[in-house]
């Protein structure tokens, strides 16, 4: 158990790091919009506007009583010191990771929260949002608690009323935190549902004593959740319709079961031992005599879980931004855990259980080395990411160095400044602005009508193509592995 702890610390402390290595990052589109209209904004606002999706109401309430307690009024100071506000998702992450282990202790004792905690905080997506001034830090957690009251009613012979109350009220605040939680909170529903059709299936969800009130009870408690947040949300709505807090949707989207697997493989990246695992236990499982030991309740509730969810994305076609599936790391981490426990079940087993911690840290590292390669390699080749693995605005974003160092280049000669964004907004705008550098979109006209002017560009391959074909000489400011760059451009 001692080798244990100490893989559990270095990976623990793997995750911190590399979570605080993200702190300072400039701010990009989303987080400054929040920032602007929701944040630095009266208490009402950041409650009851949600003009657009871009209002995680319970995490940006959390930054509105910061910002209060700084005494801070100006959006400015964030954009300058992300690191103010940065922290409170930082904390969030860490405080989840300490609720999850402890959660799962309680539910499936000691060995099996290691084995689950090694899987959380390796998970290289978690890191990835550990620092991000969006509400899915705080999601992530809510939803572990979420997963722990309704295992804990599922599980607990003769289990008090108030943790139903709990099982309602953690439903709620992930309403409230993320809308698109109803679709776990429906996957948790169906599940109780079918063990009262099938009361057989009682063992498989570890309570043989599990009664149909038991069962309604924490229907109940999901839907009456689910039920007041979804309320709160239409009555949002009916009060001020957003403009684009509405996903799009067509009925039995098969591109959400196959979205199924790209989201395991994301959270599994180059942890490859995991894909091993489920291939020995699949073959533990066909050659077993007596399947139902295999089974564990972990297991079977945490794969069910994942399944529906996918399968009600699946009916209800929605397209969903791959991000909200952040939700799912908690079962995701479980599932995984209640598998290799499994196979390591054995005293000896205790060698390769030592090494599946170590896999796992030494892969997270991996990961993001690589990351930090892949990140440079698409600034250079202007290519734009935005997936659970790989986001453009975490590593070499820009846009604060680009806006200072553009200042400088207009201080010593004033000519006209445009600014190329060739995958949207990115928020390098909302810094020009900050510091009051007038710029105008680059198009054609710009080179026409000038001959002398500097481009910020973050599509550079098609900005250096456009100024090539024009005879237009440039000289490159930063270098290509930053997202953005400053091209100086002379007519020959």
């Amino acid at each position: 158990m001692k080798g244990y702890k100490i893989s559990i610390v270095i990976s623990c402390i793997i995750f911190i790091l590399c979570s605080w290595y993200f702190i300072n990052n400039d701010l990009w589109q989303d987080e400054i919009y929040t920032l602007i209209h929701f944040v630095f904004a009266p208490f009402a606002t950041t409650l009851f506007d949600y003009h657009v999706a871009n209002n995680h109401i319970l995490f940006n309430f959390l930054l509105n009583i910061e910002r209060h307690l700084l005494g801070m009024n100006d959006v400015k100071e964030a954009m300058l010191h992300p690191y103010y506000f940065r922290i409170i998702p930082f904390i969030i992450s860490l405080v989840g990771m300490v609720i999850f282990y402890f959660a799962i202790k309680k539910l499936y004792r000691k060995k099996f929260a290691l084995i689950a905690l090694s899987v959380y905080v390796t998970t290289y997506s978690l890191l990835n949002f550990a620092t991000q001034l969006r509400g899915y830090s705080l999601n992530i957690v809510l939803c572990t608690i979420l997963f722990y009251y309704y295992l804990k009613c599922l599980k607990v012979h003769n289990i008090q009323t108030t943790n139903f109350l709990k099982l309602y009220l953690a439903t709620f605040l992930s309403i409230i935190c993320l809308p698109v939680n109803i679709y776990l909170i429906g996957a948790m529903i169906i599940l109780p549902l079918i063990v009262m059709i099938k009361p057989s299936l009682k063992i498989y969800v570890g309570n043989i004593f599990l009664s149909k009130i038991v069962l309604l009870k924490i229907v109940f408690s999901l839907v009456a959740g689910a039920a007041l947040g979804s309320a709160f949300y239409v009555w949002l709505y009916s009060n001020q319709p957003p403009t684009d807090a509405a996903l799009p949707f067509h009925f039995f989207a098969t591109d959400n079961l196959i979205q199924s697997l790209a989201v395991f493989f994301h959270f599994t990246h180059f942890r490859i031992h995991f894909y091993l695992l489920l291939i020995a236990f699949l073959w533990m499982l066909i050659r077993s005599k007596n399947k139902k030991d295999l089974l564990s309740d972990s297991l079977v509730i945490s794969v069910t879980i994942y399944v529906l969810y996918f399968i009600i994305c699946f009916i209800h076609g929605t397209v969903i931004i791959q991000r909200f599936f952040l939700s799912l790391i908690p079962i995701f981490a479980v599932l995984i855990a209640a598998i290799t426990n499994k196979i390591f079940s054995k005293e000896k087993d205790t060698i390769k259980l030592s090494i599946f911690f170590g896999l796992n840290f030494l892969f997270v590292i991996i990961s993001f080395v690589i990351a930090i390669k892949v990140a440079k390699k698409n600034n250079e080749q202007s290519i734009n990411t935005h997936d659970l693995i790989n986001q453009y605005y975490l590593i070499n974003f820009n846009p604060k160095q680009t806006v200072l160092l553009t200042e400088k280049l207009l201080k010593e000669k004033n000519i006209p400044l445009f600014l190329e964004e060739g995958f949207g907004s990115t928020g390098i705008a909302d810094y020009l602005k900050m510091y009051k550098i007038p710029f105008a979109y680059f198009d054609e006209n710009s080179i026409n009508n000038n001959s002398a002017f500097i481009i910020i560009s973050n599509n550079k391959k098609l900005t250096e193509k456009l100024l090539s074909e024009k005879g237009i000489f440039y000289t490159k400011e930063i270098n290509s592995t930053y997202h953005f760059n400053i091209y100086r451009c002379n007519k020959n």
